[in-house]
């Protein structure tokens, strides 16, 4: 079920990123999808996703390095990195798709500037400005939106929810004292 979810997932927003790349806007709607996935289901699922939608948008564009590729996994990493290691909480995920976002859409401009193509807009640091901020509330609105449906699908989720993990936290010492209390009666 990971599997065909990620395959899902991963098609709709490589379709959503080719759209982006229509309007002249560097996609990134892949590494926030592998960043999910990386977060849901572990590193494994999200990196291949990452790497996977790059090599796969770098054969549409017919790049002749697999650079979305690179860039993809590394920024889906490294978002991953920030965001696991803030305890999957909120400001955590807004932190890491802001770093996402800053780091493809600079890393595009810079691909482009480097291989003479043209960028899109004319202000290429607004636009990296925008990726950066937009990056974060992108990713936490993706975030939202899979832990709506893996609620109901029975799958695992993004958010911690650390309110029904430190109730059951509190009745399993409960019950270790009750338990307890119990024997030293005996």
């Amino acid at each position: 079920m990971k599997t065909f979810i990620s395959i899902a997932l991963s098609a709709i927003f490589i379709l959503a990123d080719l759209l982006a790349g229509n309007l002249a806007l560097f996609p990134t709607f892949t590494v926030y999808c592998a960043v999910v996935l990386l977060i849901a289901y572990g590193w494994k699922y999200g990196l291949a996703a990452a790497i996977a939608g790059g090599v796969i948008i770098d054969l549409i564009y017919g790049h002749l390095l697999a650079f979305y590729g690179v860039i993809f996994a590394l920024a889906a990493a490294a978002a991953g990195a920030i965001i696991l290691r803030g305890n999957r909480q909120t400001a955590s995920i807004f932190t890491g798709g802001a770093f996402a976002g800053l780091t493809v859409s600079a890393a595009t401009a810079l691909f482009c500037r480097i291989s003479g193509g043209s960028v899109p807009g004319p202000d290429v640091p607004s636009y990296i400005v925008f990726a950066t901020g937009s990056g974060g509330i992108i990713l936490i609105l993706m975030v939202i939106l899979f832990d709506f449906f893996a609620v109901r699908a029975n799958l695992p989720r993004c958010i911690k929810n650390s309110y029904n993990e430190s109730v059951s936290g509190k009745n399993a010492a409960i019950r270790n004292r009750m338990k307890n209390s119990s024997r030293r009666r005996r």
